[in-house]
């Protein structure tokens, strides 16, 4: 269980890089916090 946490971390923290390096265009607004 603890593993499949760490790798949905992960992933949430890849995805939120690449947006932030593909911030070319306005995030959407339930992206948005």
């Amino acid at each position: 269980m603890i593993r499949l946490i760490r790798t949905l971390a992960r992933l949430w923290n890849a995805l939120c890089e690449l947006d932030a390096r593909t911030a070319l265009r306005p995030a959407p607004a339930h992206v948005r916090k």
